[in-house]
Parts: structure tokens; C-alpha cells; sequence
């Protein structure tokens, strides 16, 4: 629905969803270091990247729904603390988060990552033959923007990039 590189989608907290005002603030992006073997919050890929969207009414509900589902669920499997993100975003630029009230997490409360997508979309590979990136529903949901005429400029700013002809691509 909105777009989102998977390194942006993973990195989600809900204190990034606005639900009164319908917005979801793109401020950060969770990636891994291959080196220390750790996942991160770092800043975006771009300075236009950082974007506020408005969350259409289906994902809003589902995500309404998700949120009070987390809450429970953290309260009966406590797992809010069983995983460490460093903060490089931040002022001390490798402050840990343990736990964090992150958006993507499994029913069973782990910490979805963007390695986590990966073997699945592998996986889906493997078995179906279905060559499946994330990517891909970033195209789809900026195509699907473009069939219904959105403007260009409104299209640009959706998916965060610089230039109109990135976009177009």
C-alpha cells in the first residue's frame, strides 16, 4: 500500500504510525552489518526519503487491529526484550534498543528483518518457481498510483525519490 523499499518497511516502530491523523512517518531504515553480524536503524537511502504517507483506510484498520493483537501478545510472551537493534540514527550512532516497539514481528513476537523476507521470498522461489523480490510491490504500488493519474510531482514524493524520471522508470 505505501510503497516502501523493504529496508524502510523493517525498520518501522509505531510511534511512526499517526493513527489519528492517518499518516505513516518514514524516518529510518533497518539494515544489516555484515561485519558485526548486527541489524541496525540507520538513516534513509536519500534525503527525500524521509516522507510522511497517508495510510489508506484497509491498511489502517489491519494495522489498528495489529497493534492491539502486539500489545496483548507482549503482555503473555514478553519478547519485547529478546532481540538488540543498534540505533546508528541516532547522536551515539550504536546505541542499543533492546526489544523496541518495532512494527513487523512474527505472531510468536520475534523481530521480522529484511534477512527474514529474503529466505522467504527464496523459499517461495525454491518452491514455486516464482522469482519474487520485495521490490516489486514498491513498483506495484507506484504503477498502480500512475494508472490513476496521480501527478508525477505526488508520485515522486509516494516513493521518496529526487527526480521525476526515477520515478518514471
Amino acid at each position: 500500500h505505501c510503497g516502501l523499499r523493504i529496508s524502510e518497511c523493517m525498520g518501522l516502530m509505531w510511534k511512526d504510525f499517526d493513527a489519528e491523523e492517518h499518516i505513516l512517518h518514514i524516518r529510518r531504515q533497518m539494515l544489516y552489518d555484515k561485519d558485526d553480524k548486527v541489524f541496525y536503524l540507520g538513516p534513509l537511502k536519500t534525503k527525500n526519503s524521509k516522507r510522511d504517507l497517508y495510510v489508506p483506510k484497509k491498511l489502517y484498520d489491519f494495522l489498528l487491529e495489529y497493534k492491539e493483537k502486539q500489545d496483548e501478545d507482549s503482555k503473555v510472551l514478553g519478547y519485547r526484550n529478546t532481540e538488540i537493534v543498534y540505533d546508528r540514527n541516532g547522536k551515539n550512532k550504536n546505541d542499543p534498543i533492546q526489544g523496541g516497539d518495532f512494527i513487523q514481528r512474527k505472531e510468536n513476537g520475534e523481530l521480522i528483518t529484511i534477512n527474514s523476507v529474503k529466505y522467504w521470498t527464496d523459499k517461495v522461489k525454491k518452491e514455486t518457481g516464482v522469482d519474487f523480490h520485495f521490490h516489486a510491490l514498491r513498483h506495484t504500488a507506484a504503477s498502480m498510483l500512475a494508472a490513476r493519474n496521480i501527478p508525477i510531482n505526488t508520485l515522486v514524493d509516494f516513493v521518496g525519490h529526487a527526480n521525476a524520471n526515477t520515478a518514471q522508470k
